[in-house]
């Protein structure tokens, strides 16, 4: 599959986690509903790097996660 044949997807979805994000107050970030889960604020940080793994994730061949 072509990646330009993602975007209106992508768009989409990026659009839903950023409603989502917003709806999330501030003094709840801290929330965690296990002790080996991500906090919501954790989990929100996680979401915002997405868009940064894009271009990567189209333009390389192979992409080495142990390094930094």
């Amino acid at each position: 599959m072509h990646g330009a044949m993602m975007v209106p997807e992508f768009d989409q979805e990026m659009a839903n986690t950023k409603k989502m994000l917003a709806l999330v107050a501030d003094e709840h970030f801290g929330y965690r509903p296990h002790e080996k889960s991500w906090t919501l604020g954790e989990l929100a940080a996680h979401l915002v790097e997405v868009p940064n793994w894009t271009a990567p994730t189209f333009t390389m061949d192979a992409i080495d996660l142990a390094q930094p």
